[in-house]
C-alpha cells in the first residue's frame, strides 16, 4: 500500500505518538515501512522544531529539508513560515531592515493567506522608506482582516508622512473605534486631525 501527503503523515504522526509515550518528544524512532518519505520529513520536522527559538537558522535548514519532502503538507510550511518571521523579527531587533524582506517574501509564499505577514513587510518598507510598497502591503492586510487596528494607525502614519490628511486621519478614526481604550490611539487621532499640535490633543 502506497500513501501520499496529509493521511499518510498523519499516520505516521501517529506512530510516533504510541512509540513515543513516555519518552521525549525529540526520539528519532526507526524508518516506518512504506513510510520513509514522510517519517524524514518529520525527523527534519522535530530538528525545526529544536531550534526554533534558540538559531532561527537552523530551524529554517531543518524546516527546509521537511518542506522538500512534504512540500503540500500545511503544517510543515507553516513551521516554515513562522521560523521565517521569526528571523525576520531578529533582524528587525538588530535594525537590520532589508535583511527582514527576502523571509518574508518566502513566507508569504508559503502563507499567501497570513495577514499578519503583509503587515509585517509593510512596516519594513516603512522603515527603508519605500511608502507605495509599503502602503500596498497595509492595503493587503487591511484586504484580509479589516479590523487590524495596527495596519490602519501605520498606514495613516505613512499618509500623514506623504501629507494626505484626510485619508491619514479616517485610518487614525477608525484604529481608534478599534481600540477605543488606548489613550495613545485617540492622541494620534486627534493629531491628525488637528495638524501636528501635541499641545491641542492634551498632551
Amino acid at each position: 500500500m502506497e500513501l501520499r501527503g496529509a493521511n499518510l503523515t498523519r499516520a505516521a504522526l501517529e506512530y510516533l505518538a504510541q512509540e513515543g509515550a513516555g519518552r521525549s518528544r525529540w526520539t528519532w524512532f526507526p524508518p516506518l515501512p512504506d513510510y520513509t518519505l514522510e517519517t524524514e520529513a518529520l525527523y527534519w520536522w522535530q530538528l525545526g522544531d529544536l531550534y526554533r527559538y534558540s538559531d532561527e537558522s537552523k530551524a529554517i535548514v531543518y524546516y527546509e529539508k521537511a518542506c522538500t519532502r512534504l512540500e503540500t503538507e500545511e503544517i510543515v510550511q507553516q513551521s516554515l513560515a513562522e521560523a521565517y518571521l521569526a528571523f525576520a523579527r531578529q533582524r528587525y531587533r538588530e535594525k537590520a531592515y532589508e535583511q527582514m524582506l527576502l523571509p518574508l517574501k518566502k513566507a508569504i509564499k508559503l502563507r499567501p493567506a497570513y495577514q499578519n505577514l503583509y503587515y509585517e513587510r509593510g512596516i519594513t518598507y516603512n522603515y527603508l522608506r519605500r511608502y507605495e510598497e509599503a502602503l500596498a502591503d497595509l492595503n493587503h492586510a487591511l484586504s484580509l482582516n479589516q479590523y487590524d487596528d495596527r495596519s490602519y494607525r501605520d498606514r495613516g502614519m505613512i499618509l500623514l508622512g506623504l501629507e494626505k490628511r484626510e485619508q491619514a486621519s479616517s485610518d487614525f478614526k477608525r484604529a481608534s473605534e478599534l481600540r477605543p481604550m488606548d489613550v495613545e490611539l485617540r492622541w494620534i487621532d486627534c493629531w491628525g486631525h488637528i495638524g501636528l499640535d501635541p499641545e491641542k490633543c492634551g498632551r
